[in-house]
């Protein structure tokens, strides 16, 4: 899929100087990143850390990243709260980041596996829903094109408690937002290359049914 610059493993500042320097058509990335900004940004407003980019960068260009960025992780804030009010979500529990060198992969959601499976374990989360969170979001990243998009969903984790007359099914719900834009770069086979922005979330909850 590409290579991650994240915040599990990157500071902030980090993640805009990588980005930047993936970068080579400033101004084709400028408008897609303003678009990103502009798409994600919730109406209702959201509190998330606001960073400026560092000193040293492109003054449009970083806050261009920066914005987006910023952005995406109210998106995906805002997005948590409305689908799973009865999950309780912790401010460490988010991921957000640039995917570099962005390139579909159909079939091969490893590297998202192993990605999202880093996120879990860095959050004392389980582990076993990377994958079927992998199957299911690289496809809607792939499919986004340029339109700046938010997905979500849940995944049981295999943990169920039984309180009569309840039977207590814990699951891990999951919130991205994302959007792809242009670097100016080209691969080896002389087609462009893109980069994603984008925002995880993701918490555990219980769903009840009774038992009959």
């Amino acid at each position: 899929m590409g290579q991650f610059a994240s915040i599990i493993s990157l500071t902030w500042e980090e993640i805009l100087t990588l980005t930047q320097s993936a970068i080579n058509d400033e101004s084709a990335a400028i408008a897609d990143l303003e678009l990103i900004t502009l798409a994600l940004n919730p109406r209702t407003p959201v509190l998330v850390p606001i960073l400026p980019p560092p000193e040293g960068m492109s003054p449009l260009l970083g806050t261009a990243i920066s914005d987006a960025l910023t952005s995406a992780n109210k998106e995906s804030r805002y997005i948590y709260n409305a689908i799973f009010p009865a999950s309780t979500l912790t401010d460490e529990n988010y991921d957000l980041g640039v995917v570099l060198n962005y390139a579909p992969s159909p079939n091969d959601f490893k590297s998202l596996t192993n990605h999202l499976t880093t996120f879990f374990s860095d959050r004392n989360l389980p582990l076993s829903p990377a994958a079927k969170i992998a199957a299911k979001l690289q496809p809607e990243v792939m499919a986004s094109s340029n339109t700046p998009s938010v997905t979500y969903g849940r995944v049981p984790t295999g943990k169920v408690e039984i309180s009569d007359p309840l039977m207590l099914v814990e699951y891990l719900f999951w919130v991205a937002a994302f959007g792809i834009f242009q670097t100016g770069n080209s691969s080896e086979t002389g087609s462009p290359q893109f980069a994603v922005i984008y925002s995880f979330r993701a918490s555990l909850g219980n769903l009840s049914s009774t038992i009959q």
